[in-house]
C-alpha cells in the first residue's frame, strides 16, 4: 500500500547552494482547507534566498559539509533524477560514493543508448520517432556531460 495515500507530508526542497533541506508548507496548512493544493509558487530558501528544487519526500540530505555528495545530488537533479514516488516501491537509488555515482551514470547512459537505439531503427521515422530521437540525444549528452564535470 502506498504509505503516502493517506496523509498528506510535506514536500522536502533542497537548496545546493547552502547544502540545506527544508519541508514546505502545504498550502492547506496556511488556509486551513487540508483538501487544498500545495502552493504553487517556486520556493526560495530561508537563508540565501536562493530558489529550491524539489527533491520528493523520500530524498534524505548528505550532511551539510559532505560537499561531494551535494554535488552528487545536484548532479542526480540536473539529470532529471528526484526522489518522488508514492512510497511503495522504497526511495530510489542514492549513490553512497563517486564510484558508485559514475557507474549509476553509465549504466544510465547505456540505458538512454539502447532506447536511442531503437528508436533509430523504427521505420517509418514520423516526427514523433525523430523528437523521441532528439529527445535521448539530448539526455545521453546531459549525462556525459555530468560525467565529465566529476
Amino acid at each position: 500500500m502506498c504509505r503516502y495515500a493517506h496523509h498528506q507530508y510535506k514536500p522536502h526542497y533542497a537548496c545546493f547552494q547552502c547544502r540545506k533541506t527544508f519541508k514546505r508548507q502545504l498550502l492547506g496548512d496556511i488556509t486551513g482547507n487540508s483538501k487544498s493544493a500545495w502552493q504553487n509558487y517556486e520556493a526560495k530558501c530561508p537563508q540565501c534566498g536562493a530558489f529550491m528544487v524539489s527533491m520528493g519526500m523520500d530524498f534524505e540530505a548528505p550532511p551539510q559539509n559532505d560537499l561531494e555528495k551535494w554535488k552528487m545530488m545536484e548532479g542526480l537533479y540536473m539529470l532529471g533524477e528526484t526522489f518522488h514516488s508514492c512510497g511503495c516501491g522504497g526511495p530510489g537509488y542514492r549513490p553512497r560514493d563517486h564510484k558508485q555515482y559514475i557507474a549509476y551514470l553509465e549504466k544510465l547512459a547505456e540505458q538512454y543508448t539502447r532506447q536511442l537505439d531503437s528508436y533509430k531503427n523504427t521505420i517509418p521515422k514520423t516526427e514523433d520517432i525523430f523528437k523521441a530521437i532528439v529527445h535521448w540525444e539530448t539526455r545521453i549528452m546531459a549525462v556525459q556531460a555530468e560525467m565529465q564535470k566529476t
